[in-house]
């Protein structure tokens, strides 16, 4: 329909915690890129390469939004705690040319009072773990999630079978990925640290 007739399509995934909507969601766009990728080499007669990676780039902001987005709850260890309105782009041959999210609505409680036995958003604690050590000089941050009172509440540190740390290399690995560089990733988690000491300060009268 959309390269025969050029109408949009849509896909919407719902579903109950524990659903499986984030690895649908994964293989779906999986799908898309492998598409995507016969639709490009078929576009380009003469065999170029034009375009080459723009279907991977948009594959390695998975990884981004899972660690801001998602949080063991206590159905699913790894529970998308956020909605998302993607549009992808695709030109008339069917290749991606790019994506965008319109939407992004996020569950901004679990920040301040994950419930007890959960955890708030991975990246809190990948920060933790995988925090380089210029990283801890600058920004104080603890190995231990526990020294901070937002991470503290519910008890919970460690998910089973996942290393925050090499986490938190795949992360960074994706933000290059999608082209920002080392400068602006310093910036976005001096404000993840930011968020994680404001839980800390304590007004008094």
């Amino acid at each position: 329909e959309m390269t025969a007739k050029g109408k949009d399509q849509a896909l919407i995934v719902g579903g109950e915690s524990g659903a499986g909507k984030t690895e649908t969601t994964k293989i779906a766009m999986r799908y898309l890129a492998g598409v995507a990728g016969t639709g490009r080499a078929a576009g380009s007669g003469d065999g170029s390469r034009t375009g080459v990676g723009v279907e991977e780039r948009i594959l390695r902001v998975n990884p981004i939004l899972e660690s801001f987005g998602n949080a063991k709850t206590g159905r699913n260890d790894n529970s998308s705690r956020f909605g998302k309105l993607i549009d992808i782009d695709f030109n008339v041959d069917g290749a991606m040319l790019g994506a965008r999210i319109r939407t992004y609505l996020l569950e901004k409680s679990r920040v301040v009072a994950p419930t007890d036995g959960e955890r708030s958003y991975h990246v809190f604690y990948r920060l933790c773990a995988g925090a380089t050590t210029d990283e801890r000089a600058e920004l104080s941050v603890p190995r231990d999630p526990l020294e901070f009172e937002y991470l503290a509440k519910s008890g919970v540190v460690d998910v089973d079978g996942v290393d925050d740390e090499r986490e938190c290399d795949v992360l960074r690995d994706a933000l290059h990925a999608v082209g920002i560089d080392a400068l602006a990733q310093r910036e976005i988690f001096r404000v993840v640290a930011a968020v994680l000491w404001l839980g800390n300060v304590e007004f008094v009268d």
